[in-house]
């Protein structure tokens, strides 16, 4: 038999046609081939299903809308939500011919999922977009006995994972170079004890997810370390707290949260990061890798408020809208970074926190489908230098790059033990943020937080294991309400007794914290008990003098009292009328005192201040610095009824500031 010649990239051709019309993966030898196309001619034929899995009043609104960066004043995400948990996506009906095991191939990503179904119609979801994925039905043996195409169009990836809201990934948007990769990033919602077997099949064996980035708080975890899908995935918890860049920032979470989701990436491990909702932190984070990959700020936006397909507009609670200030407050704070772009500034953000440029580059080749252009930054070089007495230093580097870490160990010589270590950065002291490790302290810090009170031992640091002794003393006009001590984190305020803080033996840093308050007046202000004539309480009537009917009148810049009960109805006291701002004089006409009986009725005529002093028949003043006037009636002072209710004061000046007493000084 003489020998066939044929060429190999024909032959490989020919089985890439042959799983084309089959929907298998199989690999062929030459001597297969025949049987595998005979078994195409007996009438096992390719069903096609081409469909747009993005909804439509999604598809609108990603089409209709462009937002301007510079304006942050508007929305238009409300004319589009029509109904709550719209976010999902569109599936594909395909009618199962027999009850078999079913497998689909993503086109985009390889990934496969297998499950058995029933004879009759399924749904399928999660095929990604502008890829062309295939399904197969096949018996026990393998046979295949459907086979078809699936090519699902539209841009935007939601994710049908039952139970489990929002989800969606982060490809398909056009970025620099090309456009976001599908199947890298997912982000959603929670779904420990939401997920179902099907969601889980979905999770891990059609989107591949390898890596599970939980942002939400401690409590919600409840102790748990494994991921809410199981199996094969990896979770990292961040506890974001809330959604605020600079907070991120200066809780170190930026670099928690993105150093380690860019390394899943560049190592090609498809990650789901989210909160709860999947909207807020979730979208913090999703705001930033999508800057760094040069989306547009319109589709960040866009992307954005996408959450309200699920969560709906109906409440500023439930929308999450571009022009709110939980959105603009990140915008503006990324602006103030450097950059000529919106993506170079959350480059700069990042570099900030100690990401490194090699590393957003490294990402943003495995994230982009096309070439983007490699990014540069200027770091500083920062010179390290040491001073050194008795003690060596682990690290010889005489620099250190910006933003990145330095670490050192510092260990004494010659049998001695660390006295002090001071580190500065810029010329700034930062020595309490960076020192770690076991120290020998011999000096305690000595911090006061002091309000009206001063301590006398001015010392800011003590001797540990030696005694620390200081008086607190309030202000003048004041008297200490409260202290508390604390040494080493623990509270030793008993060592606080009469004004004394005695610490026998220093063992920590002492923490002073002493509050000193107004002293409290050591008189009672009549002017409180005062009341109209229906016994209910009236203290004063500002703008109102005493007639001489002992009625009310009008006089502006006056305050008149009300009814001001006399225990025991005797008139017999020293009365004393002061108060900031208050007038009661012998020159005033209208400086005026009255006496009434229990029925609010006048006694006697009412008395003008320039009667006392006048005659043996009329009250005597005594001379006082701390009132306006201080008058006492006496027994021949018969101008004066020796037995009263209430009686009624008129004076210049502010009813909140007249103080009047009986018989008690005003100190």
């Amino acid at each position: 038999m003489a020998d066939k010649l044929y060429s190999e990239v024909a032959v490989r051709d020919i089985a890439v046609a042959i799983r084309d019309k089959t929907g298998s993966t199989a690999k062929y030898t030459v001597g297969q081939m025949g049987d595998a196309v005979r078994a195409i001619s007996t009438g096992l034929k390719t069903e096609v299903y081409t469909y747009n899995q993005c909804r439509s009043e999604v598809e609108s609104y990603l089409k209709n809308v462009t937002y301007d960066p510079a304006d942050y004043t508007v929305s238009s995400i409300a004319d589009y939500v029509q109904t709550v948990s719209a976010n999902r996506p569109v599936g594909v009906s395909i009618t199962m011919q027999s009850a078999r095991t079913l497998t689909i191939v993503d086109g985009y990503t390889g990934n496969s999922v297998s499950q058995p179904v029933s004879a009759g119609a399924i749904t399928v979801y999660n095929c990604t977009p502008g890829a062309t994925s295939k399904f197969v039905l096949a018996d026990s043996g393998g046979n295949i006995v459907q086979q078809g195409l699936i090519k699902p169009t539209g841009t935007c990836r939601m994710i049908n994972m039952l139970n489990v809201d929002n989800v969606r990934d982060l490809g398909g948007w056009s970025c620099d170079g090309g456009t976001v990769k599908y199947g890298k990033l997912f982000r959603g919602g929670e779904m420990y004890g939401y997920l179902t077997d099907d969601g889980r099949r979905q999770a891990i064996d059609m989107l591949g997810i390898l890596k599970e980035i939980d942002l939400r708080f401690a409590s919600d975890l409840n102790g748990r370390t494994e991921s809410g899908f199981g199996g094969p995935v990896e979770m990292l918890w961040v506890d974001m707290t809330w959604n605020d860049l600079a907070y991120q920032k200066d809780s170190g979470n930026i670099k928690a949260i993105f150093d380690p989701l860019f390394d899943y990436v560049i190592a090609d491990q498809p990650t789901y990061f989210h909160c709860s909702a999947g909207a807020d932190r979730t979208g913090v984070v999703a705001l930033v890798c999508e800057a760094v990959l040069g989306m547009s700020q319109s589709d960040i936006d866009k992307d954005y408020e996408l959450t309200n397909f699920y969560s709906g507009v109906s409440t500023d609670a439930l929308a999450r809208r571009r022009n709110e200030q939980v959105w603009t407050r990140e915008i503006n704070y990324i602006n103030t970074y450097t950059g000529a772009t919106f993506r170079d500034r959350v480059v700069s953000l990042l570099l900030s926190c100690g990401i490194t440029i090699d590393k957003i580059n490294a990402f943003r080749a495995a994230m982009i489908d096309g070439t983007p252009a490699a990014l540069s930054a200027e770091i500083a070089t920062y010179s390290v230098t040491k001073t050194l007495t008795d003690v060596t230093v682990s690290n010889g580097a005489a620099s250190v790059q910006q933003y990145q870490p330095f670490v050192a160990s510092i260990t004494p010589t010659n049998g001695k033990l660390i006295e002090s270590i001071k580190v500065t950065m810029g010329g700034k002291d930062v020595t309490a943020a960076v020192l770690r490790g076991s120290t020998d302290v011999l000096r305690r810090a000595v911090r006061a937080a002091l309000t009206k009170c001063t301590s006398s031992n001015k010392r800011v640091y003590a001797i540990d294991g030696q005694s620390y002794v200081t008086a607190i003393t309030a202000d003048v006009g004041h008297e200490v309400s409260s202290v508390k001590i604390t040494m080493g984190g623990v509270d030793v305020s008993a060592y606080y007794k009469d004004g004394i803080i005695a610490i026998p033996t220093v063992t920590g840093d002492i923490v002073i914290t002493a509050k000193a308050v107004t002293q409290a007046p050591k008189y009672t202000n009549v002017v409180l008990s005062a009341v109209n004539d229906k016994g209910a309480s009236m203290p004063y009537q500002d703008n109102y003098n005493l007639s001489s009917s002992g009625a009310p009148q009008s006089g502006n810049g006056y305050v008149t009292t009300g009814f001001i009960p006399l225990a025991g109805n005797v008139t017999n006291h020293i009365y004393r009328i002061a108060g900031s701002g208050i007038e009661f004089s012998k020159s005033d006409t209208y400086s005026r005192v009255a006496w009434y009986d229990a029925n609010f009725t006048l006694l006697k005529t009412v008395m003008p201040a320039q009667r006392i002093d006048s005659s043996q028949w009329f009250p005597v003043s005594i001379e006082e610095a701390n009132t306006a006037m201080t008058f006492q009636p006496t027994e021949s002072s018969t101008n004066v009824p020796t037995s009263a209710a209430y009686f009624r004061v008129s004076a210049k000046g502010k009813g909140a500031n007249l103080i009047i007493t009986l018989d008690e000084p005003i100190e």
